[in-house]
């Protein structure tokens, strides 16, 4: 049909993703306290970018049908974007969902179905996520220790040494605690351990250590390690599927071509005037000679 032809043309998903990044800029440009002038700007890009990809996902849905368009996760998730646009220009005046302009933060993402390194890396990174997931509970349970130990430990210090007065990160309850030992996971130990230092001694020294060594050195590299191998398996070198081509690649090389043929055409023209030239140029040379001989 007419609409599948144009909405799966290259040229409008290279269209679709300029408008990804200019939207991505006007979004950048909001901010509180800004003039009128650029509230307006804003607000009619806004429109006029959930207009564009509102049409995009309606003649994508004619075009391949709803089952099939609903098949693809990159096109579920288009339509997810449009929805909580719309929602959100259509409640505008109502204070308090303001929230849902958050959503919009989400059309960053439709480049990865454009832009196929983005699209395997993300997808490399979900495949990680189960893996992950425990690698996290890990972490968690260290934390949980670390936290009751130290709670056990120099809680009491603590309360005997500042009394009501207590410091943002103390040993004293189960929350902070917990928060200490994440901020020493964090890298950021030396102010904590010096105000445990205050109130209990020596013994924080070795406990500190201990915790950013398990903790930073060892358990959060997992996730890096974890990562690095998702990233070295063959996913990264599997060859691209044909209905997974790159569009926006495809666009750019017919305009480069494009651009060539005109180069080419217009470089012709100026050889031709200028063979046309040097033609006149020896015709006029030989008319004068054979004037010349005449005359003699």
């Amino acid at each position: 049909t007419a609409a599948a032809v144009f909405i799966l043309d290259a040229f409008v998903d290279l269209f679709i993703t300029i408008c990804i990044i200019l939207n991505t800029l006007f979004m950048a440009l909001d901010q509180p306290g800004q003039s009128e002038k650029m509230t307006r700007i804003l607000t009619t890009g806004n429109y006029v970018f959930t207009s564009i990809f509102t049409a995009e996902a309606i003649l994508k849905i004619i075009a391949m049908t709803p089952v099939k368009f609903l098949k693809d996760g990159w096109n579920v998730f288009d339509l997810f974007i449009v929805t909580f646009s719309l929602v959100e220009l259509g409640l505008a005046n109502i204070k308090g969902l303001s929230v849902l302009r958050s959503f919009r933060l989400l059309r960053v993402f439709k480049l990865a179905k454009s832009w196929q390194t983005l699209n395997r890396l993300m997808s490399i990174i979900g495949k990680s996520i189960g893996a992950l997931g425990n690698l996290t509970l890990v972490l968690v349970i260290i934390i949980f220790i670390f936290a009751v130990m130290g709670m056990q430990l120099f809680g009491q210090r603590y309360a005997d040494k500042f009394g009501k007065d207590m410091p943002r990160w103390t040993f004293f309850d189960f929350f902070h605690a917990f928060m200490i030992v994440f901020r020493v996971l964090c890298g950021e130990w030396i102010e904590s351990m010096w105000v445990c230092l205050e109130c209990a001694g020596w013994p924080c020294i070795p406990f500190f250590l201990f915790t950013f060594v398990i903790g930073n050195l060892v358990v959060l590299n997992l996730f890096l390690a974890l990562l690095l191998a998702s990233f070295g398996s063959n996913v990264l070198r599997e060859r691209e599927k044909e209905d997974d081509e790159n569009k926006i690649g495809e666009a750019i090389d017919r305009i480069q071509r494009c651009f060539r043929f005109v180069i080419r055409y217009i470089l012709g023209l100026f050889r031709r005037k200028k063979s046309r030239q040097k033609m006149i140029s020896i015709e006029n040379n030989i008319d004068e000679i054979v004037s010349y001989n005449r005359v003699c």
